[in-house]
């Protein structure tokens, strides 16, 4: 089985980046000798959140079975059914993604319409092969123009 891994926009990128040297940058009063309790613990929530925030920037993916397109994005899990997907399109920016879970890293992913009012976005790195064997599994799905 195939992962296809999120893309990833310089955006997310970034967001990444100063998680990281936020949790250095507090770090240097307790390697200097000036922390308190209140500190460590501000230290260890900083912590906390910038590895939640690198466990859904690393393990952001797809995965398609017989009948289910897996999503896993850090500690959080979910499926589809692809015979209840009916159209595919890309959406112009994730503004217009009503999804309360938006398992993606990229600002213009794929929409999968799964119910009559629901969508749900995915952005696979290879979207043309993710089209492809998603599309070998349900070939009734309508696929809207990309801009």
């Amino acid at each position: 089985m195939k992962r296809y891994y999120s893309a990833v926009s310089k955006f997310n990128k970034w967001m990444l980046i100063i998680s990281v040297l936020s949790v250095w940058g507090s770090c240097i009063p307790i390697l200097m000798g000036e922390f308190d309790g209140l500190f460590i613990f501000i230290s260890l929530l900083v912590g906390g959140f910038t590895v939640f925030i690198a466990s859904i920037y690393f393990n952001t993916y797809y995965q398609i079975q017989e009948d289910k397109i897996l999503w896993v994005t850090g500690p959080i899990k979910g499926q589809i059914e692809i015979s209840k997907i009916s159209r595919l399109k890309k959406a112009k920016s994730i503004w217009e993604i009503d999804s309360l879970i938006k398992p993606i890293l990229s600002n213009r992913p794929l929409l999968l319409r799964y119910t009559k009012f629901d969508d749900f976005p995915v952005s696979p790195q290879d979207e043309k092969g993710f089209i492809e064997e998603l599309l070998s599994k349900n070939p009734s799905i309508e696929i809207e123009q990309f801009s």
